[in-house]
C-alpha cells in the first residue's frame, strides 16, 4: 500500500465499526438457547445470562425479530429499557445497522421496502433509552394527570444538592423561630440531643433516597422487643436444626482424658443440644450457649491427649464450635434495653423532621417545575398505577413489548413500572435479561432482590418462561472450570437467613465455547506475599501493598517479556504472544492505587489509570484548583501560596516567606494577595525581598492574576481555565517535566471536565468535582495511548469489558462495614433507628435497632462482595491473578488471610502452600502459586528499581536531575505522536497554494510540534466578532455528526442555537447570524450530491474517531463520513467549509486548492483500507461551493510513501 513502509491501522471509540468488522470475518450463528431467547413471542421470557454469553446480542435480536414478525407494529411499539446512556447508544446504533441491511434486502418489495425505510427515519426517535428517559417522556406526555409542568426540568446531582442545602436551611430557620407551633416543640429537642451539623447530614442522607418511611408502631420499644424474641428464636431454631453442627458437637474420637480442661469443654458440648432444646424462650437459649461462645482454648495436656496432633485437632474442632455459636450470639444481640427505651422516645420526632423536610424539598421541586432521578421513578410509577386510562393508553397499545437488560440491577419502583407497562399475565408481552450474580450497584439503588422475586412471579406465570444462558464465549474451558470450581462454593443462599434474598445461587454453572486455553500455563495464579516477612519496622498494611505492586510488576515483565505469553485474540481470532495491553489491574477501590502507579512506574512498565480518585490527588490538578480558589476568595492565603509555589509561576519559598512578612499600612500582616499587590507595584522597597531578582516574577504574577480575578464569576469555570493555561503557559512547562506527557493531559483533562459542568461559580463546580470524587467509580488520569499500557481500574468501572490477563489487587483487602456512621439509619427489616448519647460512655452508643441495622447492612454487603468477585474474576478472557497478603494461622499453622484471599484460599484448598513455584492439579486445570521472597528493604529496592528504569548499562556515573540534564532526542521525535489537524498543515506546507502560504503553514506546524502552541484564547466578550468564520465551519461539523441536514429546520436552528452559545455567542443578533451562515451551509450539504451517495450508502459512519500508525508515526483524529456504497465499494468524505478565494472560484482552482488536503485525507484512506480490506475513494466536499474534489489513489499513496522525507525536511531548518 505504501511501499517499504509497514503500517497498522486501529479504529478506536466506535463500537459500530468494531462490531461491524467481526461480524464481516464470522457469520453469524445463535446457540439453541440464543435461539430460543430470541424467537420464542409467545411467552414472557427472564432470561439468566452469564458472563460472557452474549445477552446484548441476544437483546437486539429479539428486538428485531419482533419486528420481522410483527409488520403492523411501528417502531415504538417496542421499548427497550438500557442500564446507561452509553448502552443504549450502542443498541440504537446496532438495531439501525441491521434496520438498513433489512431495507437493502427488501428493495425488490416496494410495500416491504417501505416499512423498512420508515422504520429507519423514525430511528432517532425510537424508545430504546434508559429507565429515567422513559419515565421523563412518559411524564411530560400525561402531565396533567401527573400533577406537574410538561416543561420541567430534571436536576442533576448538583442543582439538587444545592437546592436541597436550601430547602433543609429555610426548613430549621423556621424550627428555630418556633412561630407558636406546638409540633415543633419536640424536634427542638432533637438540637439538644443531637448537633446541628448531624441533623442537617442526617436530613440529607434521607433526601437523597426514595425511601418512603413507613408509619410507626403505635409503641415502637414494644416492637423492638417483638422483633428481637422473634428474629432471635429463628436463629435458634436454625441452630437446632443443622444437622452438621450436631455432629461436630458430638464428635469424640476414642476416651477424652479425664480432669483435663478440653475435655471439660468437649463435654459441655456434648450436653449442649439437650439443653438448647429444653429453652422455651429466648433470654434462657442466650443464657445457654454462652459458656459455649466463650470456650478458653489455651491449655490442654498433649500428653494426656496422645500427642500434639491429637491435642490440636481437638481444639480445631472446639474453635469451630465455639466461633459458630459466638457468631450466633453477636447476630442476636443484647435485648432492647434502657438506651432503647430513649432511642424509641426519640424515633417519633426524627419520623416527623424527616417527613417534614421531605414536604418541603417535594415543594421547593414543584416551584421550580424540577425533578430529580428518584422523582422520575414515583411520579411515573404512581401516574401508572392509579390512573387505568394511562396505563392503557401504553399497556398492550402504544407499547407492545418491553425489553429490559441488565435487570439485576433494577430496583422495585422500576419493576413496577415496567409490569404497569407491560401485561405480564398475557403472552409475549415483556423480555427481561441479566445475571444476579453480576448485581454490584446497590449503592446506587440496585436491589438484586427483585430479580428473585420476579423469578419467582414468573414461575407462577401461565404465558412466563425462564431461560439460562451458561455458555461464556469469552473464556475458555479450563479457566471456566475453575470459576464453577470454586463460585459453587461461595455462592450458596442460607434459607434461614434474613437477607437470603439478597444472596444468590451459582445455579448450575458455566459452560466454555473455547475448548483449549491458548497455552499451557495455569489459567489460575496466586501471587501470595506474607508480611510478617518483611523487614521490622517495615510492616504496616501500606508497606505490604507497595512490596505487592513492586512483586506485580516484576510478574507482569516476566510474563510479557520474558514467556511472550500466548494469548487468544478475539479480534482477530487468533493465538499472539501477550501484550501490556491485554493486561488490567482491579481494585475494590482505588484509594490505594496510587501505591500500584508508583511500582508500574518506577518498572517502566506502561500503565493507564481509568478510573481512581487518584486523578483528583495529582499534584498539578491540585494546583490549578488552588488557583480558581484564590480566584474566587483571595483572603485563603494557603490556596494563594500553592498556587504561586507551583509550576504556574515557580516563586521560590524564600519569596513566599517574604511576601508573607509584609505589613499593611496599620501594621497588621497583610493577607498574600494585597502583599503580592503590594510587591508588585513599582514604589515597593526592592530591599526587604532576600531574592530581589524574582520581583519581575512578582509583578508577571500580580499582573496575571489580576487579570484572571476580573474574569472570575463573569465567564465559565472553562474559559477562565483555559485563559490562565495560556498565560501562565502551564501545558509547556509540564510537559517539560518527568512524567510531562501524564501531567499535561490530566490538566487538559480538567479542562474538558469543566467545559462538561458548564460552571461559572466555583462554588457550583467545587460541587461538581465533589460529586464525581464520590463512591467507588471515580475519575481516572487522563488517558495517553491506552493501546499497549496496562489498565488500572475498579471492577465497577470493568463491568462488560474483558482482559486476556486480569489480576485481582489487593485481594485480601477488608472493608469496614461501619463507615456509616450516621446517627439515624433506616433499613427496609428494623424500620427507623436512631443512635444516642451516654453521658457516662461520653458519646453517642447504637441501640438494638442500629445494631440489627448494621449486621443486616453487613450481610448484604458481604453477599454483594461476593458477587464483586464474580465480576472481577470473570473478566478473565485467558489467565487470572489473584494478588495479596497471606498469614499462618497461629493455632493450626495453616495459611490464611482476609477478604476475597481468604474465600479463595478455602476454595481452592490452599492452606498448605509452602513453597513458590508449585502446581496444584484439579480435575479441570492446574493452579500456580507464587511466594515472592521479601525485600530486604522496601524503600531501597523501590529506589533500586526507579533507577534501573533511568539506567542505560555499563558503570554508574553521576548524573543531572531529570530537568538540568541534556536530553538526547532524535531531530523528529517530537513528531512521532500527530493529530490529523497537524497533518493538514504539513499538508499546506508541502502543497499549499499560493506559495507564500506554504512558510505560514510551516512555522504553524513546527510550533505545534516542537512547542504544543496553543491558538490565542478569545475572550468570551469579543470571541464571536473574530471567530465566526472558524466557529460556522466548526458548528457545521457538529450538526453534521448529530442530524440529518435535511431534518426540521425548527429542530436545527434550535440546535445550532444550543451551540451558539455554547461557543461563546451570547449577543442575539450575533448569534442570529451565525445561526444563518450554519443553516446556509448545511442546505448546501442537503442539496449535494454527497447527501445523495449517504442516502444511498449500504452503510453510513459519521465523525469516526481513528488512530493510524506506521512504524514511526501515531496519527489521529476524526474521519467526517465513511460510506459502503451497494456495489462493496467505500468512500471517505471529509467536509471543507472554508471559501476558495471568491464565492464561485473554477473548478481548476478548487483541485489546486484540494492539493493542500491530500496527505490528510490519505491518512483517512489508508485507515480504512488496513481494516476493512479494501482501498477506499477519497474525496473532499467544500460545502460552501457545493463542488466535490476527487483525491487519485495513487496521488495520496505517493504522498503518503513521502511522509518520512516530508517530516525530516521540516523539522530541519531555523527555530520558528
Amino acid at each position: 500500500m505504501m511501499g517499504a513502509a509497514r503500517t497498522t491501522a486501529i479504529i478506536i471509540n466506535s463500537a459500530a465499526f468494531r462490531l461491524f468488522i467481526r461480524e464481516k470475518r464470522k457469520p453469524m450463528t445463535f446457540t439453541p438457547i440464543q435461539e430460543r431467547a430470541i424467537r420464542t413471542l409467545d411467552k414472557n421470557i427472564l432470561l439468566n445470562a452469564g458472563a460472557g454469553s452474549g445477552k446484548t446480542r441476544v437483546l437486539v435480536e429479539r428486538y428485531l425479530h419482533l419486528l420481522d414478525m410483527n409488520l403492523d407494529w411501528s417502531l415504538n411499539s417496542l421499548v427497550a429499557v438500557t442500564f446507561t446512556q452509553k448502552a443504549a447508544a450502542e443498541m440504537r446504533e446496532r438495531v439501525r445497522r441491521a434496520l438498513s441491511e433489512r431495507y437493502e434486502k427488501s428493495r425488490h418489495d416496494e410495500a416491504l421496502s417501505r416499512r423498512w425505510a420508515n422504520i429507519l427515519t423514525a430511528m432517532d426517535s425510537a424508545r430504546i433509552d434508559t429507565i429515567h428517559g422513559l419515565c421523563a417522556s412518559i411524564l411530560r406526555a400525561n402531565a396533567a394527570e401527573a400533577g406537574i409542568d410538561p416543561e420541567f426540568v430534571v436536576l442533576d446531582e448538583i442543582e439538587a444538592a444545592i437546592l436541597l442545602d436550601n430547602v433543609i436551611d429555610d426548613l430549621l430557620r423556621t424550627l428555630a423561630r418556633g412561630d407558636d407551633d406546638p409540633s415543633t416543640s419536640g424536634i427542638l429537642a432533637l438540637f439538644e440531643a443531637y448537633d446541628m451539623r448531624d441533623v442537617r447530614e442526617i436530613l440529607k442522607a434521607f433526601a437523597a433516597t426514595s425511601v418512603i418511611l413507613p408509619a410507626l408502631s403505635d409503641d415502637v420499644m414494644d416492637s423492638w422487643r417483638a422483633m428481637w424474641r422473634r428474629e432471635g428464636m429463628a436463629l435458634i431454631d436454625g441452630l437446632r436444626e443443622d444437622t452438621g453442627f450436631w455432629k461436630l458437637a458430638a464428635w469424640q474420637d476414642g476416651i477424652f482424658p479425664e480432669g483435663d480442661k478440653i475435655t471439660d469443654a468437649w463435654l459441655d458440648c456434648h450436653g449442649l443440644q439437650k439443653r438448647l432444646r429444653e429453652c422455651q424462650d429466648l433470654e434462657a437459649a442466650v443464657e445457654c450457649l454462652m459458656p459455649i461462645s466463650k470456650i478458653n482454648l489455651q491449655g490442654g495436656s498433649p500428653n494426656a491427649w496422645g500427642g500434639r496432633d491429637a491435642l490440636r485437632e481437638a481444639k480445631a474442632g472446639l474453635e469451630i464450635i465455639r466461633d459458630h455459636v459466638k457468631s450466633l450470639l453477636e447476630q442476636i444481640g443484647e435485648a432492647p434495653n434502657e438506651t432503647d427505651e430513649a432511642a424509641a422516645q426519640l424515633i417519633p420526632v426524627w419520623h416527623s423532621l424527616i417527613m417534614r423536610m421531605k414536604a418541603a424539598y417535594v415543594a421547593a421541586k414543584r416551584a421550580r417545575a424540577a425533578l430529580d432521578f428518584d422523582d422520575l421513578e414515583v411520579y411515573t410509577r404512581d401516574l401508572l398505577v392509579k390512573y387505568p386510562h394511562v396505563r392503557a393508553r401504553y399497556r398492550n397499545a402504544e407499547f407492545q413489548h418491553v425489553l429490559v437488560d441488565e435487570f439485576q440491577d433494577t430496583n422495585a419502583v422500576q419493576w413496577e413500572i415496567v409490569r404497569a407497562l407491560a401485561d405480564i399475565d398475557a403472552p409475549g408481552r415483556v423480555f427481561v435479561v441479566g445475571d444476579p450474580k453480576q448485581s454490584i450497584y446497590a449503592f446506587r439503588g440496585a436491589d438484586v432482590s427483585v430479580f428473585e422475586r420476579v423469578r419467582e412471579q414468573f414461575k407462577r406465570l401461565k404465558h412466563g418462561e425462564e431461560l439460562n444462558m451458561p455458555l461464556s464465549f469469552r473464556t475458555h474451558h479450563p479457566l471456566v472450570g475453575g470459576f464453577n470450581h470454586f463460585f459453587h462454593q461461595l455462592l450458596v443462599r442460607d434459607q434461614s437467613s434474613v437477607v437470603k434474598l439478597w444472596q444468590v445461587e451459582f445455579g448450575e454453572g458455566m459452560e466454555a465455547f473455547r475448548r483449549d486455553a491458548p497455552a499451557s500455563y495455569p489459567p489460575i495464579e496466586f501471587l501470595m506475599l506474607h508480611r510478617d516477612q518483611l523487614p521490622e519496622g517495615q510492616r504496616s498494611v501500606d508497606d505490604a501493598r507497595l512490596w505487592e505492586a513492586q512483586a506485580i510488576a516484576e510478574r507482569l515483565r516476566e510474563i510479557v517479556e520474558i514467556e511472550h505469553r500466548p494469548v487468544y485474540d478475539r479480534e482477530m481470532e487468533i493465538v499472539r504472544p501477550i501484550r501490556y495491553g491485554d493486561i488490567a489491574l482491579l481494585f475494590q477501590a482505588m484509594g490505594n492505587a496510587p501505591l500500584y502507579e508508583r511500582a508500574l512506574k518506577a518498572a517502566g512498565l506502561p500503565y493507564v489509570t481509568i478510573a481512581g480518585q487518584g486523578y483528583y490527588d495529582r499534584q498539578e490538578v491540585w494546583d490549578v484548583l488552588n488557583l480558581l480558589r484564590a480566584l474566587y476568595h483571595p483572603g485563603d492565603n494557603l490556596s494563594l501560596a500553592a498556587a504561586l509555589r507551583s509550576p504556574m509561576f515557580g516563586l521560590s519559598d524564600e519569596m513566599l516567606l517574604d511576601l508573607r512578612s509584609l505589613q499593611d499600612e496599620v501594621g497588621n500582616i497583610a493577607t498574600l494577595w494585597n502583599a503580592l499587590e503590594s510587591a508588585a507595584s513599582e514604589w515597593a522597597d526592592e530591599s526587604v525581598f532576600t531574592n530581589a531578582h524574582e520581583r519581575p516574577l512578582v509583578q508577571w504574577a500580580w499582573a496575571t492574576l489580576h487579570e484572571l480575578r476580573v474574569l472570575a464569576g463573569r465567564v465559565s469555570i472553562h474559559e477562565l481555565l483555559r485563559v490562565a493555561y495560556e498565560r501562565t503557559g502551564i501545558l509547556a512547562v509540564l510537559t517539560g517535566l518527568p512524567d510531562g506527557d501524564r501531567r499535561r493531559g490530566n490538566l487538559e483533562k480538567l479542562l474538558t471536565t469543566a467545559e462538561l459542568s458548564g460552571k461559572t461559580t466555583l462554588s457550583a463546580f467545587t460541587h461538581y468535582l465533589s460529586d464525581l470524587t464520590q463512591g467507588e467509580v471515580r475519575e481516572g488520569e487522563a488517558m495517553l495511548d491506552a493501546e499497549n499500557a496496562v489498565t488500572l481500574m475498579t471492577v465497577h468501572k470493568s463491568k462488560g469489558l474483558e482482559f486476556p490477563l486480569v489480576v485481582l489487587v489487593d485481594a485480601s483487602r477488608t472493608l469496614s462495614h461501619n463507615m456509616d456512621n450516621s446517627k439515624v439509619l433506616f433499613d427496609p427489616v428494623v424500620g427507623l433507628s436512631c443512635k444516642v448519647y451516654s453521658a457516662g460512655e461520653k458519646k453517642y452508643v447504637d441501640s438494638y435497632a442500629t445494631r440489627r441495622t448494621m449486621n443486616l447492612r453487613k450481610e448484604r454487603d458481604e453477599a454483594e462482595r461476593k458477587r464483586l468477585l464474580y465480576v472481577a474474576a470473570t473478566r478473565a478472557q485467558d489467565y487470572l491473578i489473584i494478588s495479596g497478603q497471606v498469614r499462618a494461622d497461629r493455632n493450626s499453622g495453616v495459611l490464611t488471610s482476609d477478604g476475597w484471599m481468604k474465600w479463595l484460599i478455602d476454595g481452592y484448598r490452599l492452606h498448605d502452600a509452602d513453597h513458590d513455584g508449585e502446581e496444584r492439579e484439579y480435575d479441570w486445570g492446574k493452579v500456580l502459586i507464587k511466594l515472592p521472597e521479601a525485600p530486604a528493604d522496601l524503600d531501597g529496592r523501590e529506589a533500586s528499581i526507579a533507577l534501573d528504569s533511568w539506567m542505560i548499562g555499563g558503570e554508574v556515573e553521576p548524573k543531572a536531575p531529570p530537568l538540568m540534564r541534556r536530553v538526547m532526542v532524535e531531530r523528529d521525535a517530537p513528531a512521532r505522536a500527530m493529530s490529523v489537524t497537524q497533518i493538514a498543515d504539513l499538508g499546506g506546507a508541502l502543497y499549499g497554494m499560493p506559495m507564500n502560504h506554504r512558510e505560514l503553514f510551516r512555522q504553524r506546524w513546527r510550533r505545534s510540534i516542537l512547542y504544543a502552541t496553543p491558538g490565542r484564547i478569545e475572550f468570551i466578550s469579543d470571541r464571536a466578532a473574530r471567530a465566526m468564520g472558524r466557529k460556522v465551519g466548526e458548528i457545521v461539523h457538529r450538526v453534521l455528526q448529530l442530524r440529518d441536514p435535511e431534518a426540521d429546520s425548527t429542530e436545527l436552528k434550535s440546535l445550532i442555537d444550543s451551540f451558539a452559545w455554547e461557543e461563546g455567542f451570547i449577543d442575539p443578533a450575533e448569534r442570529e447570524k451565525l445561526v444563518n451562515l450554519v443553516l446556509l451551509q448545511l442546505g448546501n450539504v442537503a442539496k449535494s450530491h454527497v447527501q445523495n451517495w449517504i442516502r444511498s450508502a449500504r452503510r453510513v459512519y459519521r465523525e469516526l474517531p481513528f488512530v493510524f500508525k506506521t512504524e514511526k508515526r501515531m496519527i489521529h483524529g476524526v474521519m467526517d463520513v465513511l460510506i459502503e456504497r451497494d456495489n462493496g465499494e467505500w468512500a471517505v468524505i471529509d467536509y471543507k467549509t472554508n471559501q476558495v478565494r471568491h464565492y464561485k472560484p473554477a473548478r481548476s482552482e478548487l483541485e489546486v486548492h484540494a492539493k493542500r488536503y491530500v496527505l490528510q485525507v490519505g491518512v483517512y484512506a489508508a485507515a480504512v483500507d488496513q481494516l476493512v480490506g479494501s482501498e477506499p475513494r477519497a474525496y473532499i466536499h467544500y460545502i460552501q461551493h457545493g463542488e466535490t474534489v476527487e483525491i487519485a489513489r495513487e496521488v495520496w499513496k505517493n504522498a503518503l510513501a513521502g511522509l518520512e522525507s516530508h517530516i525530516g525536511d521540516l523539522m530541519g531548518g531555523d527555530e520558528p
